[in-house]
């Protein structure tokens, strides 16, 4: 069964916030998604949600620079804010 974007990104999320640092090549492996994919979702999580991710290039991967930061809330956040626009 295939998952949503928003299900990728919060598994991905928490694969981060749990210290696994996942590589692109992972997230094709863990999720079966083209690398064109993986590399979407890493540029959605920096750009649309402005998750403060950076790449460890000994353990090959991708963390967290900013402690405690949640996809759930930038969601959130995100949602209010297009919210607020269209009113």
């Amino acid at each position: 069964m295939e998952i949503s974007q928003f299900e990728r990104l919060m598994c991905l999320h928490n694969m981060i916030r749990d210290g696994r640092y996942p590589s692109s090549q992972t997230i094709q492996k863990y999720f079966n998604v083209s690398t064109r994919t993986a590399h979407r979702d890493i540029h959605i999580l920096k750009n649309l949600y402005k998750a403060p991710l950076a790449y460890d290039p000994v353990k090959h991967g991708f963390y967290y620079t900013v402690e405690g930061w949640s996809l759930a809330t930038a969601a959130d956040s995100r949602a209010k804010l297009l919210v607020s626009l269209l009113d």
